[in-house]
């Protein structure tokens, strides 16, 4: 687990990002509250997916950004990919020994 997705995990369990218990095209939507520390204003940024949440962990700005969860849907499918690449490879090396 990297430090961003440890930080998102904190942030989820004091509150500051919430779950809506929406999902839009198959992805769960958050609000993530922010206080602005210069102007002590609270602000709610809601119908946010956790890449923007995640971006915004990493840089402090806050954006709904498309582009970014397309390229994050990608990262993550390449992942999968690998992923279930190596289950297939495990199982079928078991299948091997079997026989």
């Amino acid at each position: 687990m990297n430090m961003s997705s440890l930080i998102f995990s904190w942030l989820l369990s004091v509150g500051f990002v919430v779950p809506m218990e929406k999902t839009n095209e198959g992805r769960e939507l958050y609000i993530l509250y922010i206080v602005e520390h210069e102007s002590e204003e609270a602000l709610a940024y809601e119908h946010a997916y956790k890449e923007e949440i995640m971006e915004w962990i990493q840089t402090g700005d806050f954006e709904y950004d498309k582009d970014l969860k397309m390229l994050e849907l990608r990262k993550m499918e390449a992942e999968m990919v690998g992923v279930l690449g190596e289950i297939q490879g495990e199982v079928t090396s078991k299948g091997k020994e079997s026989n």
